[in-house]
């Protein structure tokens, strides 16, 4: 029953958390493309220090979001009605919040790793 509670964790995370991962690595992609058509034109600096703004700020919504849906996420399955149903299951409450725990702290990891991995590929780190 713990697999069925994990299955039902992991899709909500990805159905929320994975769209706005997607958007930060396509945010890095653009920012990487940008700067293959660098230049000394005053067009190509506003559009490459507005692509680097954008990345930043996607970066610091992926994370602040991550953790605001985590909090939200164990209130909502746990003390509404959706808790009502989450306590019928026959799993024990320390396994409940062991589930919520897990797939919290390996969404923020993935989200971190996102995280580098769209700084290295914006800034050409090898």
């Amino acid at each position: 029953m713990v697999k069925t509670l994990f299955k039902y964790e992991f899709k909500a995370y990805a159905r929320t958390l994975l769209p706005l991962q997607a958007i930060l690595v396509a945010i890095a992609v653009i920012t990487r493309g940008v700067q293959l058509f660098e230049s000394d034109n005053i067009a190509y600096d506003i559009v490459f220090v507005s692509s680097v703004i954008m990345l930043c700020i996607s970066m610091l919504v992926l994370l602040v979001f991550g953790v605001i849906f985590s909090i939200t996420r164990f209130y909502k399955n746990l003390f509404s009605h959706e808790g009502y149903l989450s306590f019928t299951l026959s799993v024990t409450t320390n396994q409940h919040l062991l589930t919520k725990l897990v797939m919290a702290f390996a969404f923020t990891l993935i989200s971190v790793v996102l995280i580098i991995i769209s700084a290295m590929l914006a800034t050409d780190w090898s």
